[in-house]
């Protein structure tokens, strides 16, 4: 007789429909024929291809919730759990699956079947945690739809129209919200191979002219880089600032010269504020780096003194400005103040502790014309380190930089080409040192090409020519030469 009922009522609703439409808010839900057929809401001679089934009227039946959950019915129960549905439930229940999960719940709410509170599929995309209040609403819903499979047809249907929709709204309420979430954490590892004519330095001091011994060599460097920003999602802090703690650790291997072996780990925390005026933003960071050392390094590497460091860096960016030079477009400026305390490797070595205060300023232009894409960038860098027992240690130099790149894209290749050429002059002086003033110029020429190998791995190919000028102010005058050829592979994962 229900079967009959049934067949009767769609029957109906499948005429009416045509008179007031399918998407008229009384016909919300459909099935297709084979599956109805099987679940018995149909009879075998229905002619339609699709039978639309009425949206039930809840006004009516809607009834106040007993105190004692024991004594609920299920739509009760499914109605006093449907607010519970939020943020905390859905991250607890489905974390990575959620995008999945949404795609099911929306075909879910626009067809009948199947006739399972929880179906399995939606099973199959759960992976809740082992702790939280959305395990324990999670394994009640599956304890409820074991249950609701035991109900009377019609009875399904009408715990599936108050229960599908809700669910599917809540949980792309929670899908937007995870689009509008920006990535709190960044990571990168780099590997870098080098060739080098001149690897093995062996200067009286760290801060005495490099001394190049001729002895080629190599090294091999990993650097694993990590960027934390906790509260990039935190509506209470203001998208004004931006808060970055960066984490580096390089490990080089020396493949000749196992004595100049090192290690080095940096915590970085930048504070940067955005700017409305002429200034784009301004930003305040503090460095602490240690240097981990090869025993035998002490005596054989130009860093040797250099255990620990702390540095204070203040940055000011200017905006964007257009420009029309020919293909230059665009350009920007940059100011950066830092200082740094250097402590020695050796507590001996006080010629060796100091600070070295530094002004860089930069600019950079962007290019392009039809499908040429490049930037232009410069930059000019004073420093003086002073010791505070040995004023022969004190230094000072001025350092101007000018690299070009510039990207193609072939069609035998997925991504673009980038060529990056540099220049490079650096002019140091050791006004108080022993036996006179000692200068020491260094060029360098530097061509790199690059590309992506897939979406988050880069590779390029840096071929670099260093040379060391030297004199020192003697009687008769003191100088030296040396150059320097070195052939860099490198590769930069992005992990995420």
């Amino acid at each position: 007789m229900i079967r009959c009922f049934l067949v009767l009522t769609l029957l109906t609703t499948a005429c009416c429909s045509a008179a007031i439409g399918e998407d008229s808010e009384h016909f919300r839900r459909w099935a297709n024929k084979e599956e109805a057929r099987k679940f018995r809401l149909i009879s075998d001679n229905v002619p339609s291809l699709e039978v639309l089934i009425p949206r039930p009227d809840f006004a009516d039946s809607e009834a106040i919730l007993p105190k004692n959950p024991k004594n609920y019915t299920l739509d009760q129960r499914v109605q006093e759990i449907i607010p519970k549905l939020n943020r905390k439930f859905f991250s607890g229940v489905f974390r990575k699956n959620y995008a999945k999960a949404y795609e099911i719940a929306l075909e879910e709410e626009h067809n009948v079947l199947p006739m399972q509170l929880v179906s399995d599929e939606m099973r199959s995309q759960a992976s809740p945690s082992l702790w939280g209040g959305s395990v324990e609403l999670w394994e009640e819903l599956l304890a409820l739809d074991d249950r609701f499979r035991r109900m009377d047809a019609l009875d399904q249907q009408k715990i599936l129209f108050a229960w599908r929709e809700p669910f599917r709204e809540q949980l792309q309420s929670y899908v937007s919200y995870r689009s509008s979430l920006k990535p709190w954490w960044s990571a990168s590892l780099i590997s870098n191979t080098a060739s080098d004519s001149n690897v093995n330095r062996t200067p009286d001091g760290v801060n005495a002219p490099a001394n190049l011994s001729g002895r080629s060599g190599g090294q091999q460097t990993m650097v694993l880089n990590i960027n934390i920003n906790p509260l990039v999602n935190n509506k209470k802090f203001s998208k004004d600032y931006k808060w970055d703690n960066v984490l580096n650790m390089v490990k080089q291997n020396q493949f000749a010269h196992q004595e100049n072996d090192l290690a080095t780990l940096s915590y970085e925390p930048k504070l940067t504020k955005n700017l409305d005026g002429p200034f784009s933003m301004v930003s305040l960071a503090y460095r602490y780096q240690q240097l981990l050392l090869n025993p035998n390094s002490f005596n054989s590497r130009e860093v040797k003194s250099f255990n620990q460091s702390h540095r204070l860096k203040l940055d000011l960016g200017s905006k964007s400005y257009p420009l029309d030079w020919g293909i230059i477009r665009q350009g920007k400026g940059e100011l950066s103040l830092s200082q740094e305390w250097k402590a020695p490797f050796d507590p001996g070595v006080t010629s060796q502790e100091g600070a070295e205060t530094k002004i860089k300023l930069s600019h950079s232009m962007k290019m392009a014309k039809g499908v040429y894409r490049g930037g232009l960038s410069a930059y000019l860098e004073l420093a003086d380190f002073e010791t505070d027992s040995s004023p022969a240690s004190d230094y000072d130099y001025w350092k101007i930089n000018f690299q070009n790149s510039h990207k193609y894209k072939w069609s035998f290749w997925k991504y673009p080409v980038e060529f990056r050429e540099k220049l490079e002059m650096r002019v140091k002086a050791w006004d108080q040192r022993a036996g006179g003033k000692f200068d020491e110029d260094l060029y360098t020429v530097a061509f790199n090409v690059g590309t992506r190998v897939q979406a988050k791995l880069k590779s390029s190919l840096e071929v670099k020519q260093n040379w060391r000028e030297t004199s020192q102010a003697t009687t008769p005058v003191t100088e030296t030469s040396a150059k320097q050829t070195q052939v860099t592979f490198n590769l930069t994962w992005k992990i995420k």
